[in-house]
């Protein structure tokens, strides 16, 4: 078995890059990518622990481009400058859209009936992002958890982390997809587009539209099926939408 589409607790997983290694051997996996959101950072651990067990890791990530495009890189050189400059400019970004969001949550009604506040420093540290991590958007849900507001993180993208509150307005524009498969290709890798259902767009035909049109930049495949181990019915279902 193969699977390109992998995160770690450097992003938006929950478990080390050792551990999401050893789960994709036992679940008979020979060949994998670690593809974390806009970072490499656990890229070296899960090597070493795929050559420990004699898988073939190939090097990758999850690249943001703007309309909620995200790109699948695999193969690529983890040193390259261009890569770990759009890296850094992403973890910036994402650190400054998390402040955002946190500070629309502190005036949203149900933060102020709980009478909680959050900090980004408290959402910083449920991420790896002092690690060289990405702070995502289920760092700020687990918070919300921790302080009562929620039962679940599922829920805090049906009841708070939904609409204006992420609405990025004023912040750091996301890199388009030209500029993010310049970087993917010279750093010696292929670009795939991954789950083309999250690009944006007003209806299904504009969806589709730009699809064709992120396809004709020089996109070197697309993702077709994206394997998902959650654990929830609400999780599951979320995944089969």
């Amino acid at each position: 078995h193969i699977t390109l589409h992998l995160h770690s607790y450097f992003s938006d997983g929950t478990m080390s890059p050792e551990a999401v290694v050893e789960l994709a051997y036992e679940k008979g996996v020979r060949v994998m990518a670690l593809s974390d959101h806009d970072t490499t950072a656990g890229m070296l651990r899960a090597w070493k622990k795929a050559k420990e067990l004699g898988m073939e890791l190939h090097p990758g990530a999850e690249l943001s481009a703007r309309g909620g495009v995200h790109i699948g890189a695999v193969d690529i050189d983890i040193t390259n400058p261009g890569l770990i400059a759009l890296s850094e400019r992403m973890r910036a970004k994402r650190l400054q859209h998390a402040a955002a969001i946190i500070a629309k949550l502190n005036d949203h009604p149900v933060l102020r009936a709980h009478g909680v506040t959050l900090s980004i420093d408290e959402v910083r540290a449920q991420s790896k992002h002092d690690e060289g991590g990405t702070i995502e958007l289920p760092h700020i849900a687990r918070v919300l958890v921790e302080k009562g507001v929620i039962a679940r993180v599922d829920d805090a993208f049906d009841e708070l982390l939904k609409g204006d509150v992420l609405d990025n307005a004023g912040g750091m524009p996301d890199p388009t997809v030209v500029e993010v498969l310049d970087v993917i290709h010279a750093a010696g890798g292929k670009a795939f587009l991954n789950h083309p259902y999250t690009v944006r767009g007003a209806d299904q035909r504009a969806k589709e539209a730009a699809v064709r049109a992120i396809l004709r930049k020089g996109v070197d495949g697309i993702e077709i099926y994206r394997p998902i181990n959650a654990r929830s019915p609400e999780g599951r279902r979320r995944a089969d939408e």
